[in-house]
């Protein structure tokens, strides 16, 4: 399989899941799709979920539109479904993530596990925010 076909199993499989959110990030004023958003898998028993990121287009990296999305994401897992904790993972030399999940007041764990691409390997930073109104 290519990775074009990889990813259109992943997204299908996504969009059918129970448990799994799959988002565009789309820029309103032009409709431009710049990235996506996936939430999950959520455990609804421990009422936790794990939530990944990704902006694709370097050039409009460092505009806002990851703390936006960031915003947007945790709102609808704390108010909509229900969620106490999301957790995940940042590449360590990801610097400007690791600086915006701080800004953010995400509270930052160990370096655990390796992330493999294109042959090299990135060590990967865990991370969470707490749902403070589920917490009291």
């Amino acid at each position: 399989k290519s990775n074009l076909e990889e990813l259109e199993e992943l997204v299908s499989k996504l969009y059918l899941s129970n448990n799994n959110f799959f988002f565009r990030i789309i820029i309103k004023k032009d409709n431009r799709h710049i990235g996506n958003v996936r939430i999950g898998p959520i455990n609804y028993r421990k009422s936790v979920s794990n939530f990944g990121i990704l902006i694709g287009e370097k050039k409009i990296h460092n505009k806002g539109y990851a703390e936006e999305t960031f915003n947007i994401i945790k709102k609808f897992c704390f108010e909509k479904i229900n969620i106490s904790k999301i957790s995940f993972r940042c590449v360590e030399d990801n610097l400007p993530a690791m600086k915006l999940y701080k800004k953010l007041g995400c509270i930052e764990g160990k370096t655990t596990s390796k992330f493999h691409k294109d042959g090299y390997s990135y060590s990967q930073v865990t991370w969470k925010i707490n749902n403070k109104k589920k917490l009291k």
